[in-house]
């Protein structure tokens, strides 16, 4: 799991941004807990009508990234993230994600620990035919390094990945914010691990949602490894390629306007849903003024007539 509540704080953090801000090794900051509701927000669990009541505040524990060697003497590293405590004792059910899906996210995240330096990653511009050779190290970057985040379980559906907020249901494996906005790759680089076979018209729509966000996308495949076993993880070349923003912008101009109304349309509809409810607590707050300005009237009256009998 990649966000914990702060016990003492109450704010979501992300476990990177833990592994790189010594406060919260402190004891004071180090107590965590999260919610059957953000559990189930972020698709992690099945079973949240059972331990919704029950568990409305589940702890768990920080677990720092690591480097350690597997039953086969490989050297593998696991990227920090926090862990149910319990989760057996207390009935909760998760999703766990496959094992290569888990070793292909803790390689890219040893790869950006480092900087960047072992991975080529190869972006297009927007003049035809859109070719990805322009290449760039994640080190060139202005990464917002508090920002951005691995999601530790996830499987096929986009309700099980890490969230961009403001995109109804668009969460994703790793992504890499931008500290400035770049001008061909936008707000940053969201990558996807998808090992499992999906429609050509499934990863397109899942490309334009991240254009409606200003990100540039990477696709992480199967067929892009070499080799992935507990022994090694190698890609077949070293370099990925980076669909950029500009240039999905501008090839998926006619499929973008129509995902950019569609969103617009959506962001207004839960508007319309937020003034609904502000316009009832409206009405609730007004009608609870008006009943007690009368029971103080009542008793100003009461009391007046009480001073007037004395």
């Amino acid at each position: 799991m990649e966000e914990a509540f702060n016990e003492e704080t109450k704010d979501l953090v992300k476990a990177f941004h833990v592994y790189k801000n010594a406060t919260y090794q402190q004891e004071k900051y180090n107590c965590w807990y999260t919610t059957p509701k953000y559990l189930i927000d972020n698709g992690l669990i099945i079973n949240y009508d059972e331990i919704k009541d029950k568990h409305p505040k589940i702890k768990v524990v920080y677990v720092k990234e690591k480097e350690y060697k597997n039953f086969k003497n490989t050297l593998c590293w696991c990227s920090p993230h926090f862990r149910i405590l319990n989760k057996k004792k207390l009935g909760i059910h998760t999703k766990p994600e496959s094992q290569e899906h888990k070793m292909a996210k803790n390689w890219l995240y040893s790869i950006i620990k480092e900087g960047g330096e072992d991975l080529n990653l190869y972006y297009s511009s927007i003049k035809k035919p859109f070719k990805a050779v322009n290449p760039i190290k994640i080190s060139e970057l202005d990464i917002n390094t508090n920002a951005y985040g691995f999601h530790e379980e996830r499987g096929d559906e986009l309700k099980k990945e890490r969230r961009i907020e403001g995109i109804k249901n668009n969460r994703v494996d790793v992504y890499l914010p931008f500290n400035k906005t770049h001008k061909l790759l936008g707000n940053g680089i969201v990558f996807e691990i998808q090992f499992t076979k999906q429609h050509d018209n499934t990863e397109l729509n899942r490309t334009l949602d991240r254009i409606t966000k200003g990100f540039s996308v990477v696709w992480i495949k199967k067929k892009d490894f070499k080799k992935i076993s507990n022994e090694n993880i190698k890609l077949k070349e070293n370099r990925l390629l980076i669909h950029s923003f500009s240039a999905l912008l501008y090839y998926n101009n006619k499929q973008f306007g129509k995902k950019l109304i569609s969103h617009v349309q959506e962001q207004s509809r839960l508007l319309d849903i937020k003034l609904l409810e502000i316009d009832k607590k409206k009405i609730k707050i007004e009608n609870n003024l008006r009943r007690n300005n009368e029971i103080i009237t009542e008793r100003l009256t009461d009391f007046k007539k009480y001073i007037d009998l004395a």
